[in-house]
């Protein structure tokens, strides 16, 4: 009888002892549970800042709509027949366009800046909670050191036959009729988890694990998210199964599992897996809504480089056909400067032959009204006798003082 009694005291003892590790690590977790309420409130002003930026990226996407649609008008501006006349104007549209885009870049890559600083700061900010979170681990070790306690769920301590009997006699209390949920606790992942937690995380990974393999593929993670009113694209549920994956085995398995809920507990010491997943999905879309901007500012980019192209080149076609038809302007004033002294030598010769045919007209009317028959000059008489074209006579004088000279007589 008193070997028992001193069985007992001894097992009081030892539950004491085990009472006051309890309350430390009780402490401790209250600690950690401010530390991970302050981490949450960070989660969701960094949700907050990057809604933002999502709007950012619409606003974005809405100029560069626009600025296809401009695109459109002036490829229509230049294959069109009045392009000759219209290029100047369309110039100056695409160049108002384009200075409209640069501030809208610019001011895309002020807030892509701003948003940077504020995730460097959050970073920042969860560094430093990193480092306070593994102080206080490192305090809890101290403590328990101190002590003397062995740690939580370590196989093989002096402490877990009495901890068994203990377990035993609660449980022969309970077929008794006396209700007492139970105490045990499990150091997993870096957190201490009570075994009803556990089970929860077990039945949870039950859910996800449709084949019953014990590890969760990347098409059970799809189909719940599926279940779940998401339809993301593969590639984004690959990114989050790696951003779960530890060991990069290509599937998660229970451990890697409780890592992943051990992170999202919340103040009650409840996993919302639902908007876990939701807050992931968010995250991983937010990334590839960036990677896609950027290909579409490169995209946009290389497109404008490549009309500016076509554009100089335009130009310059159009400074061609401007030197062509300023060449052909000189050919048409030298041609119609030509035009204009055969028409000046024709009118002179017009002029010289009506005044020899006055002058010839009054010769004959003269010979016969004297009654003498004079014999005209032959041809090559005139011909030699006439002076040459540029300085035939205009008048019929002239033509008559010519025609006595040959051999006429006007008397």
């Amino acid at each position: 009888m008193r070997c028992i009694e001193d069985k007992a005291h001894e097992s009081e003892k030892k539950l004491q002892e085990h009472a006051e590790k309890h309350l430390a690590s009780s402490s401790a977790a209250t600690s950690l549970k401010g530390r991970a309420e302050a981490m949450e409130k960070n989660h969701e002003e960094m949700k907050d800042r990057l809604n933002k930026a999502d709007v950012a990226i619409t606003d974005y996407r809405v100029l560069a709509a626009e600025n296809k649609r401009n695109i459109a008008k002036l490829l229509e501006v230049v294959s069109s027949p009045d392009v000759l006349v219209n290029l100047e104007a369309s110039l100056r549209e695409v160049t108002k366009i384009s200075q409209h885009n640069k501030q809208a870049i610019t001011t895309l890559n002020t807030k892509c800046s701003e948003l940077s600083q504020q995730e460097e700061e959050a970073q920042k900010n969860t560094e430093h909670l990193g480092e306070q979170v593994l102080q206080l681990g490192k305090r809890a070790g101290r403590m328990e050191n101190v002590l003397g306690l062995e740690e939580l769920g370590k196989v093989g301590s002096p402490y877990d036959e009495c901890f068994n009997e203990i377990q035993r006699a609660r449980r022969d209390s309970n077929r008794d009729g006396h209700d007492d949920q139970k105490t045990g606790v499990v150091f997993k992942s870096g957190i201490l988890l009570t075994e009803q937690q556990i089970a929860a995380f077990q039945k949870t990974f039950t859910e996800f694990d449709l084949d019953g393999s014990n590890t969760i593929s990347v098409g059970e993670l799809d189909a719940v998210l599926h279940q779940m009113g998401l339809e993301p694209p593969m590639d984004i549920v690959y990114a989050m199964l790696e951003a779960i994956d530890i060991d990069k085995s290509g599937d998660i398995d229970f451990d890697e599992f409780c890592a992943l809920l051990t992170k999202m507990l919340g103040p009650d010491g409840r996993v919302d897996i639902e908007r876990m997943l939701r807050s992931m999905f968010d995250s991983m879309s937010y990334e590839a809504k960036q990677r896609k901007a950027v290909e579409t500012v490169i995209l946009h980019t290389t497109e404008l480089r490549e009309h500016k192209e076509v554009i100089y080149q335009e130009q310059s076609k159009l400074h061609e056909v401007g030197d062509q038809v300023s060449n052909l302007q000189g050919g048409y004033d030298n041609l119609a400067d030509e035009v204009k002294k055969l028409r000046q030598g024709l009118d002179l010769n017009q002029e010289y032959w009506r005044g020899f045919s006055r002058g010839l007209k009054e010769t004959r009317k003269t010979v016969h009204a004297e009654g003498e028959e004079v014999p005209l000059p032959s041809a090559q008489k005139l011909r030699s006798t006439l002076p040459p074209l540029t300085a035939r006579p205009s008048t019929a004088q002239t033509a008559s003082t010519m025609a006595q000279t040959a051999g006429y007589s006007t008397f």
